[in-house]
This record gives structure tokens, sequence and C-alpha cells, in this order.
């Protein structure tokens, strides 16, 4: 009796475990259906191999599991009976009422704003995607007091390299300096270099002044009109300000204006091009007559040695 029931309770356990392979295999193969129903909706071209890439998109490049081509194998199965039921929409016009409630209803598709990404989620709008009037009236502002005062400065510094070139010229009339010039010589040099001190100093305050309004002028239109802005308006006043700078120092190389490195005098003489003088020729007159005198060899020629080219004659006459 217990061999009996022992058997009878083997063979209900094995008939369920058989129902329950039964319904696992059930369950994958519903899987299976449902994920190649999506594969060619969405692919309609696809073949067999494509669609086992798409399970293993690793392995697509390289090769299939030859398991896949198992003649009898799920997906085989699968795709044998549903590659010809391809699921096919057909358009039916609607009308106008429920068109226009369908858009009433149904938001916008994520593509037709132009804030949002693919995905939906929104995008956050440039800087300067408008311009900000106060942002250009500020921008401006900055712009027109940095030209301003850079062209106050440099103005003040023609005129103080003109007189250190005054002071210049008359250190160079003067060089060598001797007893009698000796101070005067002195003192020009002295203000010379005390003016091209001055000048080195309205170029550094020029530079200076220039940089710090340029980097007020980025600060406050990046607040009111955002990054772009404010760097062409940053851009565009240190520009500015430069060429008015070359404009004013790049004529004048003698003296040359460097900052706070100006040549002494008398480098600077060596450099000036050289001047054509005229010297008197010495003088060939004398008071006695000159004596001639014949060389050491003296060579006698018989007029029988001597043979005159008739045709060289004829030509050079």
């Amino acid at each position: 009796m217990r061999t009996k029931s022992g058997t009878g309770i083997s063979e209900l356990s094995d008939e369920a475990a058989e129902m329950e392979a039964e319904f696992a295999r059930r369950q994958g193969t519903e899987l299976i259906e449902h994920h190649l129903s999506h594969h060619m909706s969405q692919n309609p071209e696809s073949s067999y191999v494509t669609w086992i890439a798409t399970l293993h998109p690793e392995n697509a490049q390289v090769a299939i599991d030859h398991r896949f081509f198992v003649p009898g194998n799920p997906w085989w199965t699968v795709y044998e009976e549903a590659k010809n039921d391809i699921p096919i929409a057909t358009a039916v016009a609607a009308e106008a009422n429920e068109t226009a409630d369908l858009e009433e209803q149904a938001p916008p598709p994520p593509s037709s704003r132009p804030d949002a990404t693919p995905t939906g989620g929104e995008v956050k709008r440039k800087s300067c995607s408008e311009i900000s009037p106060m942002a250009a009236t500020v921008g401006f502002s900055m712009f027109l007091m940095a030209s301003m005062s850079v062209l106050f400065l440099e103005a003040c510094a023609i005129c103080v390299y003109f007189f250190s070139l005054s002071f210049f010229r008359l250190a160079n009339l003067m060089d060598p300096p001797n007893l009698w010039t000796g101070l005067l010589y002195s003192t020009c040099v002295f203000f010379y270099w005390s003016c091209a001190l001055m000048d080195s100093s309205l170029l550094l305050s020029s530079v200076l002044t220039t940089e710090f309004v340029a980097a007020s002028s980025y600060m406050f239109c990046a607040i009111l009109g955002g990054c772009d802005m404010a760097a062409g308006w940053h851009q565009y006043t240190r520009r500015t300000c430069h060429l008015i700078r070359w404009a004013f120092r790049s004529k004048f190389e003698y003296p040359p204006r460097r900052f706070c490195g100006l040549m002494p005098v008398k480098e600077a003489d060596d450099e000036k091009p050289p001047r054509a003088s005229i010297q008197p020729a010495p003088s060939f007159s004398s008071t006695t007559n000159p004596t001639p005198s014949a060389p050491d060899d003296v060579f006698v020629v018989d007029e029988k040695d001597i043979v005159v080219d008739k045709q060289f004659v004829a030509d050079e006459c």
C-alpha cells in the first residue's frame, strides 16, 4: 500500500511538473510573439537574422548563435508563423470637429516645441536669444567711456613725447659733451628720460583703464543680456582701444616709444642713418717742378719687333 500510494504521489508530482513546464513554455512563446510583432511593426522589411541581431546587438557584427538556426526552436517557429502577418494600418479621414477636439485635448508632440528635447524635456533658453536694450545701452556706454579715456591719455602721451623728442635732439647736438656743454647735456638727458617715463606711465594707465572698463562691461552685460552679448562688447571695447593706441604710437620710431625700455641717447644716435659728407681733396700744387723718374727696369724694343694688325686698326678707326 505504501508503494502504491508512493507511486501515485510520484505520478501526481510528475504531471504537475509537466503542467508547469507547459505553462512556462506557453508564456515564453507569447513573449516571443509579442517581441516579434513589435519588431515587425517597426521594421517591416526585417529578416530573421536582423530580428535575432536585435536581441543581442553586441553579437550582430560577429555571428548569431547557431542554436537560433536549429529547426523547431521557438524563435524560428514563431517567425515562420508570423512573418506573413505583418500588421497593416489603414488611414481614414477624420472629420474637422473630431480633429479639433483631439488637438485641444492632446498636448503637442515634443518635436513641435522649440524649447523641448526629442525626449520631451525642457531646454533652457540661451541667455542671448533675445537682445536686451538695457544691456546694449550699458555696453555702448562702457565702450564710449573706454574709448574717450584712451583717446585723452594718448593725446597727453603724444604731447609728452614731443617734449622728450626735443630734449633728445638737443642732447644729440651736444654729444659728446665737453667742459662747457656737460651741464646742459646732462639736463637735456635728464628731462628726456623723465618725459619718456611719463610716456610709459600714460601707456600703462591706458592699458589698465581699457581692461578695467572692458571687464566691468562684461560683468554688467552678462547680468542684463547674457554671456554672448557681454563677450561681444568686451572684445569690441578692447579691440577699439588697442587700435587707438596703435594709431598714436606706430609712426614714431626715432626715438622709439618703448614701455620703460627706451634706448640711451648714444645708442639711438648710432642707429641713425649715416650722413654723406664731402671732404676737400688734398692740394697737388707744388712750388718746385716735378722731376720725372724712370722705372728701375728699362726694356729697349726695336722697331722691327713691333707688328701692327691692320684689321684691328681699321676696326678701331
